[in-house]
């Protein structure tokens, strides 16, 4: 009788991770899905002082909706900058709803690693709420060139360049 209930028990634990094992999947899925919608992305993950690079966020909108995008400014963080202002483009538009691509031109002349500022974005649903949608900023960092330390010869510094005095300079 021991071993009759000891396999009942088995079998019931079993059902019971059958049951439970596909739901906390699917919700840790469901999970994972929503953090990588809400972030912006880099095109390239560093830079040289001076180059420039693409970041962008994504967005899906459902027939009905919209949205206002949060732009960054002139400087989104000290020591990067904003060449231009955020432009959104329509990539594609499948059974009424519309993916939207946001982006802006950056570049920096420090160097160093730098947080870009999260993005918000008021999205209008159409049953009249409005939600906040929170897009976390990427890190940049910015390399210098590196020095061939082996060939470098450092020169002096170049005096300044003395034209001739002309007639006409003279000349009040």
């Amino acid at each position: 009788t021991i071993t009759y209930l000891l396999q009942k028990q088995s079998v019931t634990m079993k059902k019971y991770l059958l049951l439970i094992l596909p739901l906390t999947l699917g919700t840790l899925l469901c999970r994972a899905q929503d953090d990588a919608a809400l972030r912006s992305r880099l095109s390239r993950d560093s830079i040289l002082i001076g180059d420039q690079i693409e970041w962008t966020l994504d967005l899906t909108l459902a027939p009905g909706e919209n949205a206002r995008i949060s732009r960054p400014g002139e400087q989104p963080v000290p020591g990067v900058e904003a060449l231009g202002e955020m432009s959104v483009d329509t990539l594609s538009q499948k059974k009424g709803d519309l993916a939207l691509r946001g982006h802006v031109t950056l570049t920096s002349f420090d160097s160093g690693s730098y947080v870009l500022p999260q993005l918000f974005v008021l999205l209008g649903r159409t049953d009249g709420t409005v939600d906040t949608l929170v897009y976390e900023g990427p890190t940049l960092a910015v390399n210098t060139i590196p020095i061939d330390t082996a060939t470098f010869q450092p020169y002096d510094i170049k005096g300044q360049i003395r034209y001739p005095l002309t007639f006409r300079e003279t000349i009040p």
